[in-house]
């Protein structure tokens, strides 16, 4: 048991500096460090309007303080990025050691996310500060929620997709494949005609709407990247129940060493009454073109095939397509 503290201990961390001067006189001092235990994230509560295809956007920073010490009215700015941060290097390990430590590490990258966000942004060298114009307080442990953003009526575009994965076109799949179902999106350009455009931190977005009886019905949500100004922002609610999509690989040919030639079916079925627009998009791997198909595509970009397509109500629509690839 120990009495008391030994000199030059303190029981609590604490910061000490030493500062000389030529003469003696009163000046005023800025001392800057990086501190760990503060953090922040985005809240962001969408609310949806499917007659008029309109979005409210609200969004808080959360901010948590954990390193025990209190903050009276500081002046806050929270940072948007990913800022390269290094790590002391790790002693050398045994073989089996490093590998399990490997396994740890990615395990604890799964758990970690990057979040970012403000008010009043100002561009960085390589992120955006957002200061929050109230002093603010934070106390030891306390988690505080401030407002960051509250845009109404920002234009928003409902569409159906469908969205294949590279492996599908580089190995042979035949016999029908396990029935899946289109996504439902909501797409919005962060610009100001959309009442927008200012740097969006990246932060899960939770959507809401209203049920035939006017009351609050959850819709989904989708995490969302750091986006520019001008970026688009699409977000994912989920699997609609009525449009289920079978997949069919009618043929698989491997030509040469990086050649490879391959035909797909795929079946999209809409149970609703009243007739839908669904987009495919293939993503192809490598260099490709599209060889027989039976409805015309575009190319989205190097790697993806769009088609739009109409299925009627209580019917089904079949797409055909054939693809030689280049590896």
């Amino acid at each position: 048991m120990v009495d008391g503290v030994p000199a030059g201990v303190r029981a609590r961390p604490t910061l000490l500096m030493s500062a000389t001067a030529k003469g003696a006189q009163d000046v005023e001092a800025e001392l800057s460090y990086l501190t760990g235990g503060l953090s922040w994230h985005p809240d962001y509560v969408a609310q949806y309007d499917s007659d008029s295809n309109r979005m409210t956007l609200l969004a808080w920073a959360t901010v948590t303080n954990g390193t025990g010490s209190d903050f009276p009215n500081a002046k806050m700015k929270l940072i948007a990025g990913e800022v390269n941060r290094t790590r002391p290097s790790a002693p050398p390990m045994p073989p089996m050691q490093t590998m399990a430590r490997a396994a740890m590490k990615a395990e604890a990258a799964d758990r970690t996310q990057s979040f970012g966000g403000g008010m009043t942004p100002t561009a960085g060298l390589a992120t955006h500060v957002y200061t929050i114009p109230k002093l603010t307080s934070l106390g030891p442990f306390e988690t505080k929620q401030l407002g960051l953003l509250n845009s109404q009526s920002i234009p928003v575009r409902r569409q159906i997709t469908v969205r294949s994965e590279p492996y599908y076109f580089t190995q042979a799949m035949r016999g029908v494949q396990p029935e899946s179902r289109a996504n439902v999106e909501l797409m919005f350009k962060n610009d100001a005609a959309a009442k927008l455009g200012m740097p969006l931190p990246a932060g899960v977005v939770r959507v809401y709407g209203s049920d035939s009886e006017g009351a609050p019905q959850f819709l989904g949500e989708d995490r969302i990247d750091h986006t520019a100004v001008g970026g688009e922002v699409t977000l994912n609610l989920g699997n609609d129940f009525d449009i289920p999509v079978q997949r069919e690989q009618l043929n698989y040919v491997r030509a040469t060493d990086n050649i490879s030639l391959t035909t797909w079916r795929v079946t999209i079925s809409n149970a609703k009454p009243r007739p839908v627009t669904v987009r495919v998009i293939e993503l192809i791997p490598g260099s490709w073109e599209i060889a027989k198909e039976s409805h015309p595509h575009t190319k989205q970009d190097a790697g993806a095939a769009l088609w739009t397509l109409d299925i009627p109500a209580k019917g089904k629509t079949v797409l055909e397509y054939s693809a030689r690839i280049t590896m």
